[in-house]
């Protein structure tokens, strides 16, 4: 699970750490980075190793709460943004089955042998 305040394209780094092509993570994504667009970067660098998902965060309700019963609807609703103006819009990336080959070194539907006798 990834939350890094605008620094997902940094810290997810295949070239640094190759075992994220291996890795299922959850990423919030904060495109309102200045520097830069985190979900085009992301869906560019994963597309061809992981399932992508773009999953939207849903308001939070001051009625879905009891806890929150009795408070002010201003104070509500600060808390349940978390002092945030956006909802926040996240990314699964889930890594893609390898690759089937037909052998060792050799790939799917290849054949063997030395070609035509």
């Amino acid at each position: 699970m990834v939350d890094v305040e605008g620094y997902e394209v940094d810290l997810l780094n295949v070239d640094e750490v190759p075992r994220l092509l291996e890795a299922t993570m959850l990423v919030e994504l904060h495109d309102r980075t200045p520097k830069r667009e985190v979900t085009a970067a992301l869906q560019e660098r994963f597309e061809s190793t992981h399932a992508l998902h773009l999953i939207d965060a849903e308001p939070r309700l001051q009625r879905d709460w009891d806890e929150l019963r009795g408070w002010s609807p201003e104070f509500a609703h600060w808390s349940l943004s978390e002092g945030r103006f956006c909802l926040a819009r996240w990314m699964l990336l889930k890594p893609r089955p390898p690759i089937s080959t037909g052998g060792p070194g050799r790939p799917s539907g290849e054949l063997g042998g030395h070609g035509p006798k």
